[in-house]
């Protein structure tokens, strides 16, 4: 089994881990222009296919704002409709 954490420090939250499930791939994105928002893709969906999503650091909320077949990366900006 592959396993990477990603934690970060996020203000007011302090330390947070942001893979929330095991045996699932996260690669972590840019994150927004103030810092509140990180985007990542994960294959939790689909072992095959990476869907991209965002976390609003401050409220802890992940959205989903890509789902397709297809290896998605959150580098791809046109991607995410509106960006952040």
């Amino acid at each position: 089994m592959k396993e990477i954490r990603y934690i970060c420090y996020i203000p007011m939250r302090g330390l947070t881990e942001l893979a929330f499930e095991e045996d699932v791939i996260h690669g972590l994105g840019p994150w927004s222009p103030d810092g509140r928002f990180l985007s990542f893709r994960s294959n939790s969906r689909h072992r095959a296919f990476f869907d991209i999503y965002i976390l609003d650091t401050y409220s802890g909320e992940v959205r989903l704002v890509l789902e397709h077949d297809g290896m998605n990366t959150p580098e791809d900006g046109q991607t995410m409709e509106g960006g952040f």
